[in-house]
């Protein structure tokens, strides 16, 4: 490799120190062979096991001997922690090793828009278009930037040369002009959804639910641009996998009153009760709220997350009857 050309596929967030792994962990393997395995993984693994292969997809680790300058495989990293919604960790691993690059610069956008910082990505791109091939995410970042004209031309560039798919289009054409743009005809949305369209139908009046997109979608949710439902449904689906920190996840359940009841509301009313019995300390009311809150979470398939907020001090704690269900929850 020329020493001028950065070896991006090294990049990593936990240093081999903290991680126990060697440095020359991918070494002797192939990328190819590295992605088929990353793209084969489980969706929902068990805990510890989910626990490891975040530390060996963020451990800084030389890449596999054949490994270029296009960052293939850092890529294979970054999508597989995609698909377990753990967006920050792979906007950061793409940081890392320098997004300012054509290599990289389309996942750096995604990854943004989907957290909502993409103002200092779009800057980027006004300043050097020659980053991203795509039309589209150029005309995003200079309407953004407040190059409406230039972002006006563009596209009319990219419709004369079949830049575009309709969808695609239509949400531009929206973006640039909500008075006129767009052709009336009412479009669904694609199967193949991305962050950018994703946003553009957002910016466009039109949001869609992210429930029904790949699970990454999850995070645009936590932007404080939703209701407290669709906030904690999100916070849900990340927590399952180990993207979202249970903390987090808490700060969500208690941050106000559910003003209705059932379903969703129940799990939040019941987490509300046990919490609050937990710090006051109150055995008597932990012992009438938990055999309900623990139901509850583990329906949802947040047993895990349950154990990693409350498990050390239910072992501590004397409940007649439920030593048991502690000891269990402390186990886990």
């Amino acid at each position: 490799t020329p020493l001028s050309e950065a070896q991006r596929d090294a990049g990593g967030l936990l240093p081999a120190n903290n991680t126990g792994l060697p440095i020359s962990l991918w070494k002797a393997s192939q990328t190819e062979a590295i992605k088929t395995r990353l793209e084969r993984l489980p969706e929902t693994p068990l805990p510890a096991l989910q626990s490891l292969i975040y530390t060996v997809l963020l451990a800084e680790a030389d890449p596999p001997s054949a490994a270029n300058t296009t960052a293939e495989f850092l890529h294979a990293r970054v999508e597989a922690l995609r698909r377990y919604g753990a967006v920050d960790a792979a906007l950061a691993l793409i940081e890392r090793a320098g997004p300012e690059s054509p290599v990289l610069f389309d996942d750096w956008l995604q990854l943004s828009l989907l957290l909502g910082t993409e103002q200092r990505v779009c800057k980027a791109l006004s300043n050097a278009p020659s980053l991203s091939n795509d039309y589209a995410a150029r005309i995003f970042c200079l309407v953004r930037t407040g190059d409406w004209p230039t972002a006006a031309l563009i596209y009319d560039t990219g419709v004369l040369i079949g830049a575009f798919d309709d969808t695609e289009a239509e949400q531009l054409s929206l973006y640039l002009d909500p008075e006129t743009g767009g052709t009336g005809i009412d479009l669904p949305p694609p199967r193949n959804m991305n962050a950018l369209l994703y946003r553009l139908y957002e910016a466009n009046g039109n949001p869609l639910p992210t429930r029904s997109l790949p699970r990454e979608f999850a995070a645009a949710d936590l932007r404080g641009t939703t209701g407290w439902r669709s906030e904690i449904e999100a916070a849900e689906r990340l927590a399952r996998t180990g993207a979202l920190p249970s903390n987090r996840l808490l700060g969500l359940y208690t941050a106000r009153k559910p003003a209705a009841s059932g379903g969703i509301w129940d799990r939040v009313q019941h987490l509300q009760a046990f919490d609050r019995a937990m710090l006051a300390g109150n055995e008597a009311r932990i012992s009438e709220a938990l055999p309900i809150v623990w139901e509850d979470m583990r329906d949802a398939g947040l047993g895990v997350v349950f154990a990693t907020l409350y498990g050390d001090r239910l072992e501590r704690l004397d409940l007649p009857g439920l030593e048991q269900t502690a000891h269990g929850i402390g186990l886990l």
